[in-house]
């Protein structure tokens, strides 16, 4: 007869319901996933989301260096597909992470809340999975090369991206923004297109000169005339440019600038704007007056 030796080890079932054959996909929103997978997931939904937005990107900066929006529309359906596209992928995967600690996935819907969702990210990122089986499925294999990979180097991979889709869509809206203000100066007689010292001097007289002469048209439609003095409009003649040894504001109105040392080339010249009154009654301004050269004046001065 056999007897049981009541203090013998029980046998245990080791191993039973710890591992699974169960490889999860990406583009599911079933089943469950560890936290590298989460992270690895999660970049390649970020990575397919990213290419209609970076599109876009370049479309509206195409659009803004060509001064024309016909194509705005088209942009903006990309940016929309994008963020469905990262909603999808942001939620869904959240939902995998939860479902591997064996919690609900509507708990995700807490990414929507402020302050909240950071912790939340966390969570899902350090959380530690189920063991074996449990209420959503089983465990996943584990882990293969690429997904180590791709997981640890997410972060990186992720920021790398965000600069990218800036860089697409600021570098042609800064090309733009150039662009409008090259014609800006131009349009006012200034042209920086040459290699010589004299526009910077020149662009802050005009500059400079522009709240002056505003000034000089106020006080006339004040007091029937013009200023004769700077004390008249409250104005000093030192100025704040390097370049601008003064200005001054003389009888008629007439506002004289004198280029400084620092002008380099054009050190010493002057430059008048004269202010005149129309057949209208309007004041218009006549900035030929000066010892400032010809080829050194703004088109509309010369």
């Amino acid at each position: 007869m056999s007897s049981v030796n009541p203090y013998t080890t029980p046998q245990g079932q080791s191993g039973v319901g710890l591992e699974s054959d169960y490889q999860p996909k990406i583009f599911t929103m079933k089943g469950r996933i560890g936290r590298l997978r989460y992270l690895a997931y999660s970049w390649a939904w970020g990575i397919i989301s990213m290419l209609p937005i970076a599109i876009a990107g370049v479309i509206a900066g195409a659009a803004a260096f060509a001064g024309t929006g016909e194509i705005g529309p088209v942009a903006g359906l990309l940016i929309i597909l994008g963020y469905i596209i990262s909603f999808v992928g942001t939620f869904g995967m959240a939902k995998r992470r939860l479902n591997d600690m064996d919690r609900s996935g509507w708990l995700s819907l807490l990414l929507l809340l402020p302050f909240i969702n950071f912790a939340v990210i966390l969570f899902l990122i350090f959380g530690r999975g189920t063991q074996g089986s449990n209420s959503y499925g089983l465990q996943t294999v584990p882990n293969t090369t690429a997904v180590w990979v791709f997981g640890l180097a997410a972060p990186i991979l992720s920021l790398l991206v965000i600069i990218g889709v800036l860089a697409a869509v600021a570098i042609p809206a800064y090309q733009g923004y150039v662009e409008q203000a090259q014609t800006g100066f131009e349009d006012r007689g200034i042209d920086f297109r040459s290699n010589g010292t004299h526009e910077i001097p020149v662009a802050e007289a005009m500059s400079y000169t522009a709240d002056l002469k505003e000034r000089v048209e106020a006080y006339a439609i004040e007091n029937q005339d013009f200023p004769a003095q700077n004390a008249d409009i409250g104005h000093h003649y030192k100025v704040s440019s390097p370049y601008l040894e003064s200005i001054d504001i003389t009888t008629g109105g007439i506002i004289t600038v004198s280029f400084s040392k620092e002008a380099d080339s054009i050190m010493g010249e002057t430059l008048v704007f004269r202010p005149l009154v129309n057949n209208d009654g309007y004041i218009e301004w006549d900035c030929s007056g000066g010892s400032l050269a010809t080829e050194y004046r703004p088109t509309n001065c010369q």
